[in-house]
């Protein structure tokens, strides 16, 4: 009976010793994990749901000692889509800017397949609370990205397309677009916040992949106008606005500045954008 108690008691001991072990190790991975997101370490993965994992952990109070605070407020071409972190324009930004400017931080509050419509949803809990000196606009990709729909949800005179037996509109309709943006823009103005628009970044004559040159023709028109109408909204709230058709070389190869994907800038087309909006901030920034 002794010998039986004994080898329960030991069991018991060794299922302690074992989840011991188990929790000691998730922390000290955790513990890792943490560290690699303030070294800004190239072994956080590319491409995941959400704010990017360096941006996740900045608490408002964190900023004080920061001036000017500057928030990149977009879609997957803040984020940084496919590159690391440190290629990432909001963090080419910050590295510019603070050989003058020291003080200064750069958030990325970039998140993948984002429209106006989520950004709209998430402004008081990526933006606002942060309180921010300059928030710095890029939407209009997703919004204007050409989908499947059903004929019935489109209204007389929205952009539409037929094609191969298929009825194709943009995600997001323009008028929703622009009220929504003007909206997003009415709200950051309240507070004070300097605002910058950023145009849509110019897509390969061969994009969406699959398709062929019909289609292409169809997606670079419809970007078209959502870049124009960024464009107007600027001009209409008085906000100042670039413009990254013109800051891409157009008239060139496109592929070494746009990814495979043809749609996702590239590390060099990135570094455009932050040179675009390090020139403007440059001399505005106190």
């Amino acid at each position: 009976m002794r010998m039986k108690k004994l080898k329960i008691h030991d069991l018991l001991k060794y299922l302690f010793l074992t989840i011991f072990c188990i929790t000691a190790a998730a922390l000290f991975a955790c513990e890792s994990v943490y560290k690699k997101v303030g070294e800004i370490s190239s072994a956080i993965p590319f491409n995941y749901p959400g704010l990017r994992i360096e941006s996740r952990f900045i608490k408002p109070d964190g900023l004080k000692k920061y001036n000017p605070v500057i928030i990149c407020f977009g879609d997957s071409v803040t984020f940084g889509w496919n590159v690391t972190y440190n290629f990432s324009y909001p963090s080419l930004l910050e590295k510019d800017l603070m050989n003058n400017h020291s003080a200064v931080k750069v958030i990325n509050s970039g998140i993948g397949a984002n429209t106006v419509i989520k950004a709209y949803s998430r402004l008081k809990r990526d933006i606002l609370k942060f309180e921010p000196d300059y928030v710095i606009l890029n939407f209009g990709l997703n919004d204007g990205k050409l989908q499947k729909k059903n004929p019935g949800n489109t209204r007389k005179g929205e952009i539409s397309y037929v094609y191969n037996n298929s009825f194709y509109a943009p995600q997001v309709q323009i008028d929703n677009f622009r009220n929504t943006y003007i909206e997003i823009i009415k709200i950051l103005k309240q507070k004070d916040i300097n605002l910058l628009l950023l145009g849509i970044s110019p897509v390969t004559q061969d994009f969406p992949p699959g398709q062929d040159d019909s289609f292409f023709k169809m997606q670079r028109e419809t970007y078209a106008v959502y870049n124009n109408a960024v464009k107007q909204i600027a001009e209409q709230e008085g906000i100042d606005y670039i413009n990254l058709y013109e800051v891409f070389p157009i008239c060139k190869d496109l592929k070494p500045f746009i990814q495979a994907d043809g749609l996702h800038p590239s590390a060099k087309g990135l570094e455009l954008i932050s040179k675009q909006v390090k020139m403007y901030l440059e001399d505005r920034i106190q």
